[in-house]
């Protein structure tokens, strides 16, 4: 079960990755996040009303304490993700974010879980491959030609547009996401999504003005990216929590889910038609073999 789980929040991440892109790039990665939350909140305060009104008594203070810490992390990597799409090649900021993954497995390791070898061999070509998917050709400004030459003789390398924020955003995914395992066995599946999604706007609103961001009511089509976003993400969150509630294998599930960047890939290649380098794509490539690798189960 926990096996079908992990691949049930890959395809829902994935698929909503490719539709906040869309919505990303038309009213920004702060305003994206920000209203494709309520919808889930919504829902799950509904589900939760009518199937677990009995429960609220048994869920202790520290859970749901830990609950609102894990769902910041949570937040500062999605909004980090976010701007990585609005900015960046969907195609490569994906898999290097997938990489929270391997993050997850090495800390659930360190907390007591113990993969196989394969799956250890699997975590060190996923971290190969996001240093080697995260640099493209150095590419300077415009009446810099010496410095070009020094450059390429030099073969320096810089980072793709988008790849700081990609990584940030995995390694607050995968800290956030191992220490959802702490909270489920009190909260259960549900309500630390349901956490997530009421701190997430919350914080969102009452930090917008010291940012300086716009939380103008969006218009028009972009709704329609937003709601795909807001219920695809909730159910793909859904899935990962009650998978590690169920299987107790934090890592291996987390690693699982992190195949989402394969969906990601596979649609900004047929509907956006990305090119990438062929260093790129080899980083790419150990990148999913390693994921692929990590979920072995022997």
């Amino acid at each position: 079960m926990g096996i079908i789980l992990g691949l049930g929040a890959a395809l829902g991440w994935g698929i909503a990755d490719f539709c906040a892109r869309f919505a990303s790039q038309r009213i920004g990665s702060y305003r994206t996040l920000l209203y494709m939350q309520p919808l889930g909140f919504l829902g799950l305060s509904f589900f939760l009303i009518l199937t677990e009104a009995n429960k609220f008594s048994s869920w202790q203070l520290w859970a749901l304490g830990l609950a609102v810490v894990l769902s910041l992390g949570n937040l500062l990597a999605g909004l980090s993700l976010y701007r990585a799409f609005e900015i960046g090649t969907l195609s490569l900021m994906s898999p290097i974010a997938a990489s929270y993954g391997a993050i997850t497995l090495l800390l659930s390791i360190l907390s007591g879980e113990r993969p196989s070898f394969v799956q250890l061999f699997g975590l060190m070509l996923t971290l190969s491959g996001v240093i080697l998917a995260s640099a493209s050709p150095f590419a300077p400004e415009t009446g810099q030609a010496l410095e070009l030459k020094k450059e390429k003789a030099m073969g320096k390398k810089r980072l793709s547009r988008g790849v700081g924020y990609a990584i940030f955003a995995s390694l607050c995914f995968g800290v956030a996401l191992w220490g959802f395992h702490f909270v489920t066995p009190n909260l259960g599946g549900v309500a630390p999504v349901w956490v997530n999604r009421l701190v997430g706007p919350l914080l969102l609103l009452s930090l917008a003005r010291p940012l300086g961001q716009s939380i103008a009511l969006p218009q028009g089509e972009v709704w329609k990216w937003l709601i795909a976003v807001g219920l695809i993400d909730t159910l793909a969150f859904l899935c990962f929590t009650f998978g590690i509630n169920v299987a107790g294998e934090t890592g291996i599930v987390a690693v699982l889910s992190s195949l989402f960047s394969v969906i990601t890939i596979l649609l900004a290649r047929l509907f956006l038609k990305e090119r990438l380098a062929f260093s790129q794509w080899a980083g790419i490539g150990l990148l999913l073999l390693g994921v692929g690798l990590v979920s072995y189960q022997s």
